[in-house]
């Protein structure tokens, strides 16, 4: 006999319905968390982790800035203090990989929360959908599953939204009540606790324009009932140690113009840089599907959840920064207004059976070939954290030859020099960009830029190291680098993949640029500018910039592009030999070589004809098969090791004939 079914909950699925449901929500939260899974990009982590050591050292909060030289003693709402020492702990215990499977996870349970939300008042029937919910939302919450506070901020708001709806179903006081803790706890580990409040009120408020359930009062009376447990949660929100400060904290951050334009996250979702990337398309899907199934059930929508929903989308319309929060309530969204989806037995298997299919096809595809982000890299599935914005060598090179002096560094160079050479050394800028006083940022935008105000800046700053980054686009080689490179009163003391190191011409940097001062300026790392630079130096030249290369290379013992600068410098200084007829000195150049890149072809080659010019036959021919083995694409090899075969030929004795009897 077919089982009845309510037009709000649907069909009451049997066994196999029910499995495949179960399977299909445990997919989709699997697939959030592995989307959520890649090597940290955020440089603010850094600070972060610096912060909560220094909490945990000192026994307390900062509430100025110790960090740097530019906002020495500022105030600093240091909203996220406990986040900061929960993620000092754990980085502790098993380094940043463990940090990103913390984060990766803290979303997954996030959109599982809020599936638990949406099903609420049994909506067994409505798995189907729960999981199609945590489905669209991981892409959602992706593009901002950094290392950072806010991802308990969407573990919280998921909590929220769990204890808010089983207090509309159950009609328990006490899930109300757990309401206080949770916000209590949440003040302290990041400002988002502000939205929070606003899900909140938005929440009651759609309340009153629901039908009163069994036992529960309606309407208004239930709106009013509510009003002073809104002020009981405001109140333990404002336990914390910057109390109201916390709370307008977002709010002041984004009234300054400098910092919204500082700030990427804070861009639309529909920025140019944003185009083809995966949110977009799954946000359009979510709206569709959204959509829809208002529309079904329009005559019985749950305004608590459609009014945060709404103005969490117009938050994330206007600032990628809002998508994350929006991620969280889409779950509970679909799986409370699922009924039609699993209206029948069929189409809830139906449904299942696709989350299944597309969880499994999505993961592999985010394994293999990573998540589109627009015209950012797609994302790769990995644990760890990006070198980009870990300038090692720099940070090797200052901590253990450079003498004191003031760094000015990149903005996304900070967050990594606190948390490695603090407090010997104090930062120009980070990401805490409130800390910085007004007009700061705009001088720093203009500097990187155009390097307008750079003089300014050394001289008010009495700055004597500049790290930069390298840029890949000529276009955006301008302003500093381009001022830097030009300029010789700063010369380049240590480069790696990603920064490079000048030094001011002081007298306290006088022996430093004398050993590792590079005469050629490798900002401009493209194989044209170096041949241009080789073409044109002298001998002298090129053995001093090589010299410098080779003393700082053990800074950057992982990076390719010193060494491959450096292979090109020795082989000059052998062609130079060889013109000047030194063949000794060509060797030995080459062997150097060898010694730095011992995979470069063209130096065994050369060896080989080097070695058979002085006899050494047998030496000749190793160098030249390996060279082979390298480039066997390469014909002056093969030509080299015929002229070698003719040559051993000729130099084979003749056997004497057989004079007969």
């Amino acid at each position: 006999m077919a089982a009845a079914h309510d037009p709000f909950t649907g069909v009451e699925p049997d066994s196999t319905t029910l499995r495949l449901a179960f399977a299909a929500l445990l997919l989709a939260t699997l697939l959030a968390g592995l989307l959520c899974t890649f090597p940290e990009l955020s440089f603010d982590i850094w600070w972060h982790l610096r912060t909560g050591r220094l909490i945990v050292d000192e026994g307390r909060i900062p509430t100025t800035d110790p960090f740097s030289y530019t906002a020495q003693g500022r105030p600093w709402v240091t909203h996220e203090w406990l986040a900061e020492v929960l993620f000092h702990g754990v980085h502790r215990l098993g380094g940043m990989s463990t940090l990103v499977l913390l984060k990766a996870a803290a979303g997954a349970i996030a959109l599982l929360l809020s599936a638990a939300a949406g099903l609420a008042g049994g909506g067994r029937a409505r798995l189907p959908a729960a999981a199609l919910g945590v489905l669209l939302a991981g892409p959602l919450l992706q593009p901002r599953a950094f290392v950072r506070p806010h991802m308990l901020t969407a573990l919280q708001l998921g909590a929220v939204l769990l204890c808010l709806r089983r207090a509309s179903v159950d009609g328990r006081r006490g899930w109300i009540v757990a309401l206080v803790p949770i916000f209590m706890l949440w003040a302290n580990l990041h400002c988002g606790f502000v939205i929070g409040l606003g899900v909140v009120g938005l929440y009651w408020l759609g309340e009153a324009f629901e039908p009163g359930t069994a036992g529960h009062q309606a309407g208004w009376r239930r709106l009013r009932s509510r009003l002073p447990w809104l002020g009981a949660i405001l109140a333990a929100s404002l336990v914390n140690p910057h109390t109201v400060r916390a709370a307008l904290y977002p709010f002041e951050l984004v009234a300054r113009r400098e910092v919204r334009e500082a700030i990427v996250e804070l861009r639309s979702i529909f920025h140019p840089a944003y185009s083809g990337a995966l949110f977009l398309k799954v946000l359009a899907a979510t709206a569709i599907i959204a959509a829809a199934l208002l529309w079904h059930e329009r005559r019985r929508l749950r305004w608590s959840l459609v009014l945060p929903t709404v103005a969490l989308a117009l938050l994330a319309v206007r600032t990628l920064r809002g998508l994350s929060e929006l991620a969280v309530v889409v779950p509970a969204l679909i799986a409370a207004h699922g009924a039609w989806l699993g209206k029948t037995r069929a189409m809830a298997r139906s449904v299942a059976a696709a989350v299944v299919a597309l969880a499994l096809v999505g993961s592999v595809a985010a394994i293999r070939w990573g998540v589109p982000m627009g015209a950012d890299p797609p994302r790769r599935i990995g644990l760890g954290s990006d070198d980009a914005n870990r300038p090692e060598a720099a940070t090797r090179f200052l901590a253990e030859v450079a003498p004191p002096g003031r760094v000015f560094n990149i903005l996304a160079f900070g967050g990594w020099f606190i948390h490695e050479l603090w407090p010997q050394r104090e930062v120009f800028i980070d990401g805490r960009l409130d800390v910085y006083p007004s007009g700061f940022l705009a001088a720093y935008t203009g500097i990187m830029a155009t390097g307008e105000g750079w003089d300014e800046a050394v001289a008010g700053h009495r700055i004597t190291f500049a790290v930069v980054d390298y840029v890949d686009h000529p276009e955006r080689d301008v302003g500093l680098r381009a001022i830097l490179r030009g300029d010789g009163d700063w010369v380049v003391v240590c480069f790696s993949d990603n920064a490079l190191v000048y030094a001011r011409r002081v007298p306290a940097n006088a022996e430093l640029i004398e050993r590792f001062g590079c005469p050629f300026d490798p900002s401009l790392r493209t194989p044209a500018a170096l041949a241009a630079w080789l073409a044109d130096a002298t001998p002298a030249e090129v053995a001093r910039a090589a010299g410098a290369v080779e003393r700082m290379l053990p800074f950057a013992p992982r990076a390719a592009m010193p060494r491959a600068i450096l292979v090109e410098m020795l082989q000059r200084l052998a062609e130079l030999a060889l013109v000047d007829g030194r063949s000794a000195d060509a060797v030995l150049r080459l062997e150097q070589v060898l010694a730095v890149e011992p995979a470069s072809h063209l130096a065994h080659m050369r060896l080989g004809i080097l070695r058979a010019s002085a006899g050494d036959l047998a030496a000749a021919r190793r160098h030249l098969e390996t060279a082979r083995s390298l480039r066997p694409d390469d014909p002056a090899v093969h030509a080299n090791l015929r002229q070698l075969d003719s040559f051993e030929q000729r130099q084979q004795p003749v056997p004497p004939s057989d004079p007969g009897p």
